[in-house]
């Protein structure tokens, strides 16, 4: 995909709103009811798009090792083309939860509504925590990244990325869709919750690049050459900016919202 990087990008992203749109109506096809259709298109939207981001991985690999490109600028082209992919699944997620009623979105995504605890009230009432709980969740969930795409690789960014996609686009949708207010009002309020989940997608995307890169680092290369060591320090600088994100994230979270909603009440 050697095409201009706006280019590039909105195709990534059509063709993963494409897959994700396909995946969310085929269980329906086979039978699959409530929470189950859900779960299936989940599983469905990995396998279709961790070719993909496979395809993605190559390319980085290709453009150090062959081309000569700093590993730097490689590293931001691979997150700005997995960035697109997952704004594509949360378009087609998205639109979905506009087009459904209520009801069938918290029948279909009933692991949405129990892992986001959105069971009842409206954005207006959600309460985010306090920003150490907040900065210790997001942590946990940045090293339990590492470990599935140390582990998985591709198949297991894909997963992790679009689980957290799904659950945030489906939770905002439930909760938005109870909230009474006004257009502007309402761009204001998401407006208040987008900052946090832009830096925690961004710093998921930076951990999952640098859980594979040392995977493959330490399963490829011997352990006393340099090339091992160039790779495991890319990968380290990727964790590390992933763990400044979602601490950033966390602050952010327990914070930007709250001080929105308190004008909009």
């Amino acid at each position: 995909m050697d095409r201009p990087a706006p280019a590039r990008a909105v195709l990534l992203w059509l063709e993963s709103a494409a897959l994700a749109w396909l995946t969310l109506w085929i269980p329906s096809l086979l039978g699959a009811n409530g929470s189950q259709h859900g779960i299936f298109a989940l599983l469905l939207l990995a396998l279709c798009l961790h070719h993909r981001f496979d395809r993605l991985l190559a390319e980085h690999r290709e453009r150090i090792m062959a081309r000569g490109t700093r590993p730097a600028t490689a590293h931001r082209i691979a997150a700005t083309s997995i960035l697109a992919m997952f704004l594509g699944v949360i378009t087609a997620y998205g639109s979905t939860v506009a087009l459904w009623s209520l009801s069938r979105v918290e029948t279909t995504f009933g692991f949405v509504v129990q892992a986001a605890g959105v069971a009842r009230g409206d954005l207006l009432a959600r309460q985010f925590g306090d920003p150490s709980s907040l900065v210790a969740h997001n942590v946990r969930v940045l090293i339990a990244v590492v470990f599935l795409c140390g582990i998985w690789r591709a198949y297991a960014a894909v997963l992790v990325l679009g689980w957290n996609a799904c659950v945030w686009v489906v939770a905002l949708g439930i909760l938005a869709t109870r909230t009474v207010l006004d257009p502007p009002g309402m761009a204001m309020a998401l407006g208040g919750v987008m900052p946090h989940l832009v830096l925690e997608l961004c710093a998921y995307i930076a951990a999952a690049l640098g859980g594979i890169f040392a995977s493959r680092g330490v399963t490829r290369h011997r352990a006393d050459s340099a090339l091992q060591t160039e790779i495991l320090k890319n990968a380290a600088a990727l964790i590390f900016m992933g763990l400044v994100l979602v601490i950033l994230a966390g602050v952010v979270e327990a914070t930007l919202p709250a001080w929105v909603f308190a004008r909009l009440s």
